[in-house]
């Protein structure tokens, strides 16, 4: 029996190749795990969980003019992110806050599915730093979409770096790829969207690096070495994954270079999954 015989292959890889081949079961499984994943949904939005929507609800109630005087650094109801992801939420911010929370995890499950499938989807869903970042409402999940799609797409860089800022690490990518062009659309979008926003608001922007500036100081000297260290082994992580065509390796990158690490950021390495799959070379 030749090592390529079926039969010699562990059973869960015999598992996944007949259902690949089966049509029929795999049809099947997908719709099974679509409904599941809609039920989840569901569930989700009907919880009495207490972290049910705590960034989600920030994200919609935030206040246009002063959104950052609210709650410190890792409480609930703190507002981190650029002025310009509040301008590009503000259609969403009209809706009242069920139809919001519903279109939020909405797309939070759509990103889930994106990266690995109903199926996939149906299965990490049970992880519980997967559920976690559905049921608080944090964006880590399409963090981990945008890095997928940024590798194709250059300028989507512009979202890690207007929000959770030092995941644009991830943008070195074409850096050790050589890829100086789509490196140039990713901090040039970035640069046009942030101007954009500050012509709109000016004020806001100040208030934004102030209060960059004063929770770095409260979080103290350790945590800014620790993100120091973290960020260059981030940026060699990442610069080696463009320069060997390991994309697998820039979601761990970015993991990596997160502000915070709270449980649910693990989720951005779903990402893996599909770039396991990326072309070494082109």
């Amino acid at each position: 029996m030749s090592p390529s015989d079926p039969a010699r292959k562990p059973g869960l890889v015999r598992f996944f190749g007949d259902l690949a081949r089966n049509r029929q079961l795999y049809v099947g499984l997908t719709a099974v795990a679509l409904a599941y994943l809609v039920l989840r949904w569901y569930l989700l939005l009907t919880s009495d969980d207490l972290l049910l929507a705590a960034d989600a609800r920030t994200y919609w109630s935030a206040p246009y003019d002063d959104p950052y005087r609210g709650p410190q650094l890792g409480r609930p109801g703190a507002y981190l992110y650029s002025p310009a992801f509040l301008q590009a939420l503000a259609p969403l911010r009209l809706l009242p806050w069920e139809a919001f929370h519903a279109l939020w995890a909405a797309l939070g499950f759509g990103a889930l599915v994106f990266l690995v499938g109903p199926i996939g989807g149906a299965v990490a869903i049970t992880a519980p730093f997967v559920y976690r970042d559905l049921l608080v409402g944090n964006i880590h999940l399409m963090l981990a979409a945008g890095i997928v799609i940024g590798l194709r797409f250059s300028p989507m860089w512009a979202f890690p770096l207007l929000t959770k800022v030092t995941p644009g690490v991830g943008a070195l990518w074409f850096a050790g790829r050589r890829e100086w062009r789509r490196f140039a659309m990713a901090t040039a979008t970035t640069a046009a969207v942030a101007l954009a926003s500050y012509a709109i608001a000016p004020g806001l922007w100040l208030d934004w690096a102030e209060r960059l500036r004063g929770d770095t100081e409260r979080a103290g000297d350790i945590y800014v070495a620790l993100l120091g260290v973290r960020l260059a082994l981030a940026a060699v992580l990442v610069a080696y994954a463009g320069r060997s065509g390991r994309a697998w390796l820039v979601p761990i990158g970015v993991v990596l270079a997160l502000p915070i690490l709270w449980p649910d950021s693990l989720a951005i390495l779903l990402a893996c999954f599909p770039l396991a799959r990326w072309p070494r070379r082109g």
